[in-house]
């Protein structure tokens, strides 16, 4: 009967040290960081005429400093051009400072998408991409 009692014990403290183990938090930008390569199309109006350039394109979604925070670079030039706020599978523009006409991207899928007019003139950047990694 002590043999039994022993048992019961050492799995009643096993468990309970189980029960203490700390979860390590999961940082769910890992699902959207990566390198996504795909096209971009640049839409604008000149000289009476519109043109549209389409480009292959890189682009690294990286984790930023800032919680929930993730930094979009294009590759080239390698420097962050935009910040945006990812909640809930969700990205919002992040910037410190008023931005009257902010980029919107969403994802789809392991496909990302980025629209974006940057001023008063007819001017759009567009860009379809897919993960890479």
């Amino acid at each position: 009967m002590k043999k039994y009692y022993r048992f019961l014990f050492i799995i009643l403290i096993l468990t309970g040290l189980d029960a203490c183990k700390k979860d390590t938090p999961v940082d769910y930008r890992d699902i959207v960081v990566g390198n996504y390569t795909g096209i971009s199309v640049r839409e604008y109006y000149y000289d009476s005429m519109w043109h549209r350039d389409t480009t292959n394109v890189v682009i690294l979604l990286d984790k930023s400093p800032t919680d929930s925070i993730i930094d979009f670079t294009f590759n080239p030039p390698n420097e962050v051009i935009f910040s945006f706020k990812y909640e809930n599978g969700n990205f919002s523009f992040y910037s410190e400072t008023f931005v009257t006409h902010p980029p919107h991207m969403w994802k789809v899928n392991d496909s990302l998408f980025l629209l974006h007019s940057p001023g008063q003139g007819p001017l759009t950047y567009e860009c379809y991409t897919t993960k890479q990694n």
